[in-house]
């Protein structure tokens, strides 16, 4: 399973990727085109190794959908 890093949360919080109320991911096309451009930028952001879906454990909360809409609509590089 892999792990949240500094990275994903920096993609995040430029929005480079999003997470729907279905738990899907999405990459922003900037970071896409880096990632088929790039090996490094494709090894940590690309698919593999992003999955479609964020994986939560069993026990987890999943993230309220008000604030995934928000990043979407907010943050997120469309």
């Amino acid at each position: 399973m892999l792990r949240v890093t500094g990275s994903w949360v920096a993609a995040c919080n430029t929005g480079m990727l999003t997470v729907t109320a279905d738990l899907m991911i999405h990459i922003a096309q900037p970071l896409a085109d880096a990632a088929r451009g790039d090996h490094l930028t494709r090894q940590y952001s690309g698919r593999p190794p992003l999955l479609a879906t964020l994986l939560l454990p069993d026990n987890a909360e999943r993230p309220r959908r008000k604030y995934l809409d928000w990043h979407r609509e907010k943050v997120f590089v469309a």
